[in-house]
């Protein structure tokens, strides 16, 4: 299973993460990181350790979203703090 939460400021989920199922991987990501395609796939794939064969594309982010072998355990959470800035610069 796969969480995206996303909202301008963290600080509310984080302080209430103790109230939530508890996930074994939590990522967060910073839309200021990811306002261009290349920047976003830089953002996601470091921060959530993607393998070495991502294509940094949408079918590659799809292959690796879609297929969680790559992961350990069973869920995770991405939190895109920022959000709105995510791709900003692309219109």
């Amino acid at each position: 299973m796969v969480l995206f939460i996303i909202q301008k400021t963290i600080t509310r989920l984080l302080l209430r993460w103790n109230k939530m199922e508890t996930y074994e991987n939590m990522f967060v990501l910073d839309g200021k990181n990811m306002k261009t395609y290349p920047s976003l796939y830089d953002e996601i794939s470091e921060k959530l350790n993607f393998p070495d064969y991502f294509g940094r594309n949408l079918d590659a982010l799809n292959d690796c979203m879609s297929d969680l072998s790559w992961i350990k355990g069973e869920s995770m959470v991405i939190c895109i703090q920022n959000g709105d800035m995510v791709l900003e610069s692309e219109n």
